[in-house]
């Protein structure tokens, strides 16, 4: 975790969500691009189907 970037673009949550997904996925939490697109771009309730998984 030690590459995150502290930037607020859009390409800059985009890599820093590969890394999370990454991360999820080695601990077998299932997250599907959707969940990761709809919370990086604050979409309604995106966060909270990500926070129930």
């Amino acid at each position: 975790m030690h590459s995150f970037d502290t930037g607020s673009s859009l390409n800059a949550k985009t890599q820093n969500w590969g890394y999370l997904d990454l991360f999820f996925k080695k601990r077998l939490i299932p997250l599907t691009y959707q969940m990761i697109d709809d919370t990086m771009n604050c979409r309604p309730k995106g966060t909270q189907l990500l926070l129930d998984t």
